[in-house]
């Protein structure tokens, strides 16, 4: 090869074990470099995604206490703290918000909760882009994928089945990873 022609994304390396494959995208992470694996492209890779299902879950439950732990609120409220400042849940709520906007975590999860609740009506559809517009997702560019593979997902559930936000949430668990995958482009 010539000096200086070789390029990041003309290289590629494949590996026979997934363990060995793990532990060498980690070590080019950790490096800088971007990585692109099979496991990359499932939509349970995307901390968007996981933030996103949380709050359908959420939405549905019957009682949001904000001291009572679970995944779904350690997950929302980890997401709130780390973007604390790009939130109006007022915008979208189905019923005013009109408490003063929280400064403490407890109280913006507390805030964030009771807006989820007032949404639980909604067709499921309608659900998800007001949790996407309310949380501000996707919150990176490079999350828009996973999160519009969901939608559609989500939008295809709708029009075959139900606007039915638990069934959704227990037929895409129940579905193989490799249908809850982003689709790669073919090749030429």
């Amino acid at each position: 090869m010539v000096a200086g022609s070789l390029k990041k994304k003309n290289i590629a390396i494949l590996l026979r074990r997934r363990k060995t494959a793990q532990a060498y995208a980690e070590a080019l992470l950790g490096a800088g470099y971007d990585v692109v694996s099979q496991d990359a492209l499932l939509l349970d890779a995307s901390n968007d995604v996981g933030v996103m299902l949380a709050a359908l879950r959420l939405s549905q439950e019957s009682h949001l206490d904000p001291s009572h732990f679970s995944l779904e609120t350690a997950v929302l409220a980890q997401y709130l703290e780390e973007n604390r400042a790009r939130f109006d849940f007022s915008a979208y709520a189905t019923q005013p918000w009109t408490a003063e906007r929280p400064e403490s975590p407890s109280g913006l999860l507390a805030a964030a909760l009771s807006w989820l609740a007032s949404l639980k009506t909604l067709p499921l559809l309608e659900l998800f882009d007001s949790i996407a517009q309310g949380l501000n997702l996707p919150s990176t560019h490079g999350e828009m994928p996973y999160l519009a593979t969901l939608r559609d997902l989500v939008y295809d559930y709708q029009r075959s089945h139900s606007n039915d936000t638990t069934r959704f949430l227990e037929d895409y668990l129940e579905q193989d990873a490799s249908q809850r995958q982003l689709d790669c482009p073919p090749t030429p």
